[in-house]
């Protein structure tokens, strides 16, 4: 049976744990799969100490906000109840993890530390192995995935590991049904890498249409022609992200898309549907919108064709 999944983050007085900074929220959201539930940890602490100006800024927690709350020994039985035992997900773990170490020390030497009673994964991590080279913190993430409808004026313990909830769905959506193909791409890199080569190898597949991806479960799309119809190069962004999204789940790094041909002749007897549209400069508009996405997902792009199968009236391949 896997683990309850739990994921969490922590406001604090500072950034340093080394410098005596402390705990002064806990917010934790119990994941079903992968899948928020109902059933939260949350709780505010008086660290006994001065709140540094910069964190307030992030946070907008003062001391005086918390000159009634419980001190963390007073709830740490509660907390250690709550994750004993379960899989932490938390971005950029160390951080957090080390705040939580300490505040337990501090508060009793009879208690574990994390690592004793919870196994952590690393959002941080995972998404800098999906995404490399690209931003990745929360605010990011959220913005890559469209996670929206959250008030993100300050950080809050429990506002986070929601948002958190949601980018982690997101970072292993689709997972569960096609690890053979991830598994296979881990084979192909690892042996790369014995060869000792120190460049990743481009995996591609030539998925220039949109309409789905190589698994059962992936989420069919529209034509290049319908996006382009559409006329709207937010939209074909978004699902170009979302084909580079499901594409890196099977494994893929690299698409040989999209097709950047304008379909000028009437008679073209092979472009069709893959082809943007007519106009040249809103097939432009579409293309780059295209590769945006893509990059955004964390897939290399190739523009084709060369010379092109746009004006032809036969089969120019």
């Amino acid at each position: 049976m896997e683990k309850r999944h739990i994921v969490l983050d922590t406001e604090t007085t500072g950034l340093d744990v080394e410098k005596g900074h402390r705990i002064i929220e806990i917010g934790g959201v119990v994941m079903n799969g992968r899948k928020k539930t109902a059933e939260t940890f949350h709780v505010y602490v008086n660290p006994q100490r001065e709140i540094d100006k910069e964190a307030q800024e992030v946070h907008g927690i003062s001391n005086e906000d918390l000159k009634d709350k419980p001190i963390f020994s007073e709830i740490a039985e509660d907390l250690l109840e709550f994750i004993d035992g379960s899989t932490l997900v938390i971005h950029n773990a160390d951080f957090d993890v080390g705040f939580l170490d300490a505040e337990f020390k501090i508060a009793s030497s009879t208690y574990p530390s994390i690592s004793e009673i919870c196994e952590v994964k690393d959002t941080l991590a995972i998404a800098r192995n999906k995404f490399p080279g690209q931003r990745n913190s929360l605010d990011a993430l959220s913005k890559r995935f469209d996670i929206n409808g959250y008030d993100r004026s300050y950080h809050g313990a429990l506002l986070d590991a929601n948002i958190l909830a949601d980018v982690y769905s997101n970072l292993t959506g689709g997972q569960s049904k096609i690890n053979f193909a991830n598994n296979f791409d881990t084979d192909l890199q690892e042996e790369n890498k014995k060869n000792g080569q120190f460049l990743p190898l481009l995996l591609g597949v030539d998925q220039e249409g949109t309409w789905s991806v190589m698994a059962e479960d992936s989420n069919p799309g529209p034509g290049n022609l319908a996006l382009g119809a559409a006329d709207d190069p937010e939209l074909t962004r978004k699902r170009y992200f979302h084909l580079g999204e499901e594409l890196n789940a099977c494994g893929m790094n690299l698409v040989f898309a999209p097709c950047s041909d304008v379909n000028t002749n009437p008679s073209n007897a092979i472009i069709g549907m893959r082809s943007f549209g007519t106009d040249p400069l809103k097939v432009g508009a579409q293309v780059v919108a295209a590769v945006e996405g893509l990059k955004e997902s964390g897939s290399f792009s190739t523009l084709k064709h060369f010379p092109g199968h746009g004006d032809t009236f036969i089969d120019s391949h």
